[in-house]
């Protein structure tokens, strides 16, 4: 029942919304892009989508962990770390797929190459 209160709470926080999407190449070299939050599940995985020739795909390269950082306009805000398990599966992408990625990609969603969980 606890769980299920912080996940609740972690999708109100997170789903839909923009983080500062953070990875490490050591301690001192932080990587950052903006990134907007295509979903939150029930499981507690932030799912995104991507472009494979963004730099953000650079920096996923070789490194599993992330930190994203979420404020909000009502000055809420979540930190969050986590493992990212990239998908390139045609499905998991066409299920993450909405109208609304099409303004962030400005293309189809046939040229989008992965999705990542956290």
């Amino acid at each position: 029942m606890k769980e299920d209160k912080a996940i609740e709470k972690l999708i109100d926080l997170t789903d839909g919304k923009t983080c500062m999407f953070c990875t490490y190449a050591d301690s001192f070299d932080v990587q950052g892009s903006p990134m907007s939050t295509v979903k939150t599940d029930k499981n507690g995985h932030i799912w995104f989508l991507s472009d494979k020739t963004a730099e953000r795909h650079d920096h996923l390269v070789g490194r599993s962990h992330a930190d994203l950082f979420y404020m909000n306009s009502d000055r809420s805000y979540c930190s969050v770390k986590g493992e990212v398990k990239v998908h390139s599966d045609r499905q998991s992408i066409e299920e993450l797929w909405s109208p609304i990625e099409r303004g962030c990609f400005f293309r189809q969603v046939v040229n989008i190459e992965f999705g990542f969980e956290i």
